[in-house]
Formats: structure tokens, C-alpha cells, sequence
């Protein structure tokens, strides 16, 4: 398997669950630390999360000042947002299967 490969199924392993988004970001962060490091033969100071929510960085936040009180919350509320939207996209399956015309006859079918 290729290093894309690699890459791309890691991508996809990280993009579900309730923190898919925030763990492709920090695993994107971290091999550009890693790359930095290999090619500086030091460490970076810092990492550099991009394109986070608000929500991403006060749970980030919430993570360094170790606000368990808030962390629950964020995570009792993630899972009732992921509960719903997997209503949602089980409920469209249905309607489409529903609105889907009945089968029509065929000349095949006559023969039998």
C-alpha cells in the first residue's frame, strides 16, 4: 500500500465520530511538526491547528485548563447532535426509499 493510501485511510478512520474534524486536524498539525523536525533537526515550539470551529477550540481550551465540568457538556451535547443526525440521514434513506415508482412489468417477467 502506497504512502497515499496510507494517508487517505487514516484521513478517513479520523474524519467520523464525534471528534473526527478536530483529530484530522491535530494528525495534519502534527506530521507538519514531524516534517518540520526532520528537516530543521529541531522541534517546533508550537503547533498549528487550522481550520477549527469555535466550538473545536473551546474544547481544546476546556482540555488544557482541565474543565471536566465543561468537557462532559461538550461531550453529552456531541453525542445528542451525532443521535440526531443520524436520525436525519435515516429518515431520508426512508423517504427515498418510499418515493421510489413500484416495479413495472417487463416482457421477461410475462414469460414466467
Amino acid at each position: 500500500m502506497g504512502n497515499n493510501n496510507i494517508s487517505s485511510l487514516r484521513q478517513a478512520q479520523l474524519s467520523s465520530g464525534l471528534y473526527g474534524h478536530l483529530l484530522t486536524c491535530l494528525d495534519l498539525a502534527l506530521a507538519e511538526a514531524d516534517t518540520a523536525t526532520r528537516l530543521r533537526s529541531e522541534a517546533p515550539g508550537e503547533l498549528e491547528l487550522r481550520d477549527l470551529t469555535h466550538a473545536e477550540v473551546q474544547l481544546v481550551r476546556a482540555y488544557l485548563e482541565q474543565d471536566l465540568h465543561w468537557l462532559c457538556g461538550w461531550h453529552a451535547a456531541a453525542h445528542a447532535q451525532a443521535a440526531i443526525e443520524r436520525q436525519t440521514v435515516k429518515a431520508a434513506k426512508s423517504r427515498r426509499a418510499t418515493d421510489l415508482p413500484a416495479a413495472q412489468p417487463t416482457p421477461e417477467s410475462w414469460r414466467r
